[in-house]
């Protein structure tokens, strides 16, 4: 049984190759793009989402069927085609060459997968199944969805900007993380999330007052 290895990437104008033009080649396009990857989409057609990606020149649009030999320079490879032959000659290529590959409708073929994910701001939750159940994968970020609402992007952020302030201000490590731990478990996300700030506000400084008294 493969064991998968979990990590975050920086794809930052890293060159990423899409073969395949459906709505499952537009969701790792956009996803990439989110990303900043540096990407080439290769299909004799593509739907409506993707031509708007290409026609703004924020990604490389090559109209016509994948080549044998064109994996090379790549540092990621997703197939997104229904054609056994095609994801087969692909991946075979990919893993010669060291390169990292996804296949969509034949996952084993490849050698990573792509999780189901839920995003809130810089908050990313994923799930994997190690590719034994995509469904049961989809079910379980489904009812995540319905736990982390957007609150958690704003505790984030906001977090974030305590941490920074805590990392100038409190040169005791136990210090601050005592201040870390009080905000995380106070009720500051259910203020958030009923939008009193605030109330938010007070607490936070309530919070600080706390540590230091």
């Amino acid at each position: 049984m493969t064991r998968y290895y979990p990590l975050m990437l920086d794809l930052k104008n890293i060159k990423c190759l899409v073969i395949g033009g459906g709505e499952v080649a537009k969701r790792k396009v956009y996803s990439l793009w989110e990303c900043g990857a540096d990407i080439t989409l290769v299909s004799p057609e593509i739907v409506s989402g993707l031509m708007e990606l290409a026609e703004r020149k924020k990604i490389t649009y090559l109209k016509r069927k994948y080549q044998r030999g064109e994996t090379r320079g790549f540092s990621l490879v997703f197939v997104a085609t229904p054609d056994p032959e095609v994801s087969r000659q692909v991946a075979e290529e990919a893993k010669t060459a060291g390169i990292f590959c996804n296949i969509a409708d034949a996952p084993s073929l490849g050698n990573f997968i792509v999780p189901a994910r839920i995003q809130r701001g810089d908050l990313s939750i994923c799930v994997s199944t190690n590719g034994k159940s995509p469904l049961l994968a989809k079910k379980i970020r489904i009812d995540l969805e319905n736990n982390f609402g957007p609150e958690y992007a704003k505790l984030l952020e906001l977090m974030e900007s305590e941490r920074k302030e805590a990392l100038e201000k409190i040169p005791e490590g136990v210090k601050r993380k005592e201040l870390f731990e009080k905000l995380v478990y106070s009720d500051i996300l259910r203020l958030i999330k009923e939008g009193q700030d605030q109330e938010v506000k007070k607490l936070v400084e309530n919070i600080w007052q706390q540590v230091f008294s």
